[in-house]
């Protein structure tokens, strides 16, 4: 018997709500079976306070009835943050603890769950990260000491695709996808804009944050507000049709908990040259020579390898276009999901 707990899970009514998740899921429903496998989790975003404790009581609730009275011989942690306490509850060494970024950070700077970990630590089989970049952190931040095993967080081959034509090849429409708030660093892009030789490049932005404004308003200062298109939020089955829009991606984050970088693997699986932040580690797992370029960290290095780019024959971009692709292709279901549960039950040894 397999449970799979998270505190986030696609529903009707948020159906984007941890997609990721729901891919894990399936992929052990896939290897066990749907009889061998349960789930306990959170299938929509809390609207307030009183709503967020709720859902966690339940939740809780639904994780202890299950050691309870289902015993499954085998339970996957995602965001394990939130879990640590329920291990104490857990006996054996049968536990998987799966981090995706952000749930790492908070562990790390929480005295208290720190504790309890350490207290708790012979009950993990083994901890799953999405990159080498969260491994190294894993053991040399968190200081453990088992099997720890890299696993891509999602499949992207079988969603995004590149578009029919090639038209765009050769076109001039830099984009960037992300929650818009200070450190995914969209500021940077926008600062490399108006650095440009070219003043008729444009920049498409898909998403949405807090930082908008600022961003708005820093891109009147430097006079590029006509050349910046605000696409706002859009549900992951439709992110490929606006990336199919642009020639180039930039990939510019500079958070810490920046564990894999899934949307860069998207825009390659569309068709779409990187240009990615030199510090963004976790994203060495699918970016390389012949698909992207790399900037060193600031804006004028930004713009720098924009003008290279911009600046390469159409061939030369229809040989990244094709890299891109042959990158992206080995992040399909089968060997991403599937592949990363028989991976899982072989370590643990299940």
């Amino acid at each position: 018997m397999f449970s799979l707990w998270a505190n986030l899970y696609p529903s009707e009514k948020a159906p984007y709500y941890g997609t990721f998740v729901r891919s894990a899921y399936q992929g052990w429903v896939e290897v066990l079976g749907h009889g061998a496998v349960h789930k306990c989790v959170i299938d929509k975003p809390a609207k307030g306070k009183a709503e967020k404790v709720f859902s966690y009581a339940k939740l809780y609730l639904c994780c202890l009835l299950d050691m309870v009275f289902r015993r499954p011989s085998l339970v996957e942690i995602h965001y394990p943050f939130f879990f640590i306490p329920l291990l104490f509850f857990r006996p054996g060494r049968s536990t998987i603890l799966r981090f995706h970024g952000s749930d790492l950070e908070k562990l790390l700077s929480s005295k208290w769950m720190l504790w309890m970990f350490n207290r708790v630590v012979s009950r993990i089989a083994c901890i799953v990260v999405p990159s080498e970049y969260y491994r190294s952190r894993i053991t040399g931040e968190l200081f453990y000491s088992g099997k720890v095993l890299v696993v891509a967080p999602d499949a992207v081959s079988d969603i995004f695709y590149p578009s029919a034509g090639e038209e765009l090849i050769g076109g001039n429409v830099i984009g960037v996808v992300g929650r818009i708030e200070e450190e995914k660093n969209v500021q940077e892009v926008i600062e490399a804009l108006a650095m440009l030789t070219d003043k008729s490049v444009e920049l498409l932005i898909v998403g949405d944050g807090p930082y908008k404004c600022t961003l708005m308003t820093l891109a009147t200062e430097l006079g590029v507000e006509d050349r910046i298109r605000w696409v706002g939020l859009v549900p992951r089955e439709e992110l490929v049709f606006y990336m199919q829009k642009m020639s180039v991606f930039v990939f510019p984050s500079v958070r810490s908990a920046e564990s894999f970088g899934l949307v860069g693997l998207e825009a390659l699986a569309s068709g779409l040259p990187v240009i990615a932040r030199q510090s963004l580690l976790g994203a060495r797992e699918y970016i390389n020579s012949k698909n992207s370029l790399l900037y060193d960290n600031s804006a004028r290095a930004l713009a720098n390898s924009l003008n290279q780019f911009l600046s390469l024959s159409y061939d030369e971009r229809k040989q990244m276009r094709r890299a891109a692709l042959s990158s992206a292709e080995k992040f399909n279901f089968d060997d991403v999901v599937i592949g990363g549960v028989r991976q899982i039950i072989k370590v643990c040894d299940c």
